[in-house]
């Protein structure tokens, strides 16, 4: 990735998603705007620069990554709600915040469902907090924002809740409010478990498991979560 947009060997979501059937690429770095094919452009025609650019970085970061897999790296566009459209036999996941980009992709034969988010490492606005969390989460922010760590732990539950909800969309196609999701923090493990709150019987008709695992980290002012499912992974527990 070109103009300032240096990948990172070794960055944070590589650490977090240590499998092999899982291809990473991340900068710090958005880079100018650049390698969109014609479709690609249509779709942030009128966003603002600073949109363009973030687009451009996880689309660039996108295609290196589906080529390092081996598969198709044409034209990724958008869903519904704005996800990218991967080629059939591909699942994955881009994430971007103000200096960072971030993709995983991996073959859907090995991976069932992925979803990674990046977020900057600062306190949501006021009033945020209070619309996206339950009440144990908003304690469990209060108690962890006590022992004097400087991470923003508001928002790094709204980052779990991001990296659940690009889960479950692919696979239900339908939206999931962030109650439906409650998160639980480790903050020495750099761990996550988010337990869906939706009846069973709907989990049980998408193969979901009950319980998402994860992982977090910090670095360089930035937030970055994520997890995945193993396609053998049907019931239970996330792997």
């Amino acid at each position: 990735m070109p103009d300032g947009a240096a990948h990172v060997e070794d960055g944070p979501l590589r650490r977090l998603l240590d499998d092999q059937r899982l291809v990473v690429r991340e900068s710090f770095e958005h880079g100018e705007e650049h390698g969109l094919t014609a479709a690609e452009r249509v779709l942030v025609s009128r966003a603002v620069p600073t949109r363009r650019r973030e687009f451009a970085a996880g689309r660039r970061a996108a295609r290196a990554a589906l080529l390092e897999l081996g598969a198709p790296a044409t034209s990724i566009l958008s869903g519904p709600r704005g996800e990218p459209a991967w080629p059939a036999s591909v699942v994955g996941s881009i994430t971007h915040c103000v200096g960072y980009v971030g993709v995983t992709v991996a073959r859907r034969g090995d991976v069932r469902a992925v979803g990674i988010d990046a977020e900057p490492d600062l306190r949501l606005p006021d009033g945020v907090l209070e619309t996206i969390a339950s009440p144990a989460e908003r304690s469990m922010v209060v108690a962890l924002s006590a022992d004097g760590r400087a991470v923003a732990w508001d928002r790094l539950v709204f980052c779990v809740k991001e990296v659940v909800f690009k889960i479950w969309y692919p696979l239900a196609l339908s939206w999931l409010d962030f109650g439906d999701a409650e998160v639980v923090v480790d903050p020495d493990r750099g761990t996550f478990r988010a337990s869906l709150l939706r009846p069973s019987h709907e989990l049980a008709a998408l193969c979901l498991p009950a319980v998402l695992r994860g992982r977090w980290s910090r670095e360089r002012g930035v937030l970055v979560a994520a997890a995945w499912i193993e396609a053998r992974a049907r019931s239970g527990e996330a792997a």
